[in-house]
């Protein structure tokens, strides 16, 4: 994972563990409900990074982060 930004909304570490519990298991980058979270993927067009956003309960993004496959 690089480049992770986040509001004050959420802790870097509450992101990290967000993001990093949406990647295991899960090849196909499909959103993921995670505690309080709903972390959702979109492709680059390298075809091989994701842009992980972050969002609350609200919809609101609150995070944001590029991940690979070596992160799942």
């Amino acid at each position: 994972m690089r480049n992770l930004e986040h509001t004050t909304d959420i802790t870097e570490g509450a992101a990290t563990e967000a993001i990093f519990d949406a990647c295991r298991a899960n090849p196909e980058s499909e959103t993921r409900k995670v505690g309080d979270y709903t972390v959702s993927f979109g492709i680059f067009s390298n075809g091989r990074e994701h842009e992980a956003a972050v969002r609350n309960s609200e919809g609101t993004v609150v995070a944001l982060a590029i991940v690979d496959e070596f992160d799942a």
